[in-house]
């Protein structure tokens, strides 16, 4: 993040400081552990606070390939795209995309049943998830590399409103998950991918449609970028 922040920053001195760094903490994050894509039951057991670890490493190691790709040499743009890209595809992969999801929370009456650090915990892995869905889409759309994540992978949970996941306290986003889930039909059976089939309908009923006037920016970019890279892919196909 503090790498980020400097290549954003006006001072030109930031900048030159921070793409000194560039290749040294790349390889500084893609030497942990937790990015071995052999990784296993063997090595670490798959509890709750290896994968949260694991999420830590992953989101690290997409950092490095968003600064690296659009700030970096051509030389280590080239090595992520074509070398470090796949780790971090294999590692998401391995978060098993089917099982981020979230509780049911229209089913919940009152607080004493809401579990916030659950919430926090899975809302982070799938906006992680989520976040590497569209880079991979910018590599389809700016770099015109085959996708290597198809939208109909997402089968995660809709991302929920950034103010559930901003509150400063469980009470505060549990009364805005209570307000926002009556919004979203079918909460419970809606993923990424599903709304994406949705959107692509010939006929909208009232229903189907206030799930995307209620669904969120972030998982709005997800459909676009699943109708954009699944059509440039279909034309490179085409032209190959």
């Amino acid at each position: 993040m503090a790498i980020i922040g400097s290549c954003l920053s006006p001072d030109e001195r930031d900048n030159e400081m921070a793409k000194a760094w560039f290749d040294a903490v790349e390889e500084m994050v893609f030497d942990d552990d937790w990015l071995d894509e052999d990784l296993g039951a063997a090595t670490h057991s798959p509890d709750v606070t290896g994968e949260s670890q694991r999420l830590e490493s992953l989101q690290a190691a997409y950092f490095v390939c968003l600064y690296q790709n659009w700030e970096g040499s051509d030389s280590s743009k080239a090595r992520i795209r074509r070398h470090r890209y796949n780790t971090l595809i294999a590692v998401a992969r391995s978060l098993q995309r089917t099982s981020a999801t979230h509780q049911d929370f229209s089913l919940l009456n009152d607080e004493s049943m809401f579990e916030w650090a659950r919430f926090i915990g899975m809302e982070t892995k799938i906006r992680t998830l989520c976040y590497i869905y569209l880079l991979d889409g910018a590599f389809t759309i700016f770099n015109n590399t085959p996708p290597r994540i198809v939208i109909f992978e997402m089968q995660m949970s809709l991302t929920s409103p950034d103010e559930t996941f901003q509150a400063v306290t469980a009470t505060e986003c549990f009364s805005l998950l209570k307000k926002w889930v009556p919004t979203i039909p079918r909460y419970n059976q809606c993923s990424i991918a599903s709304a994406l089939e949705t959107l692509c309908k010939p006929v909208l009923d009232i229903e189907e449609r206030s799930l995307f006037t209620n669904m969120g920016i972030l998982n709005m970019f997800s459909m676009i970028t699943g109708m954009a890279t699944s059509t440039d892919y279909d034309s490179m196909l085409t032209h190959a």
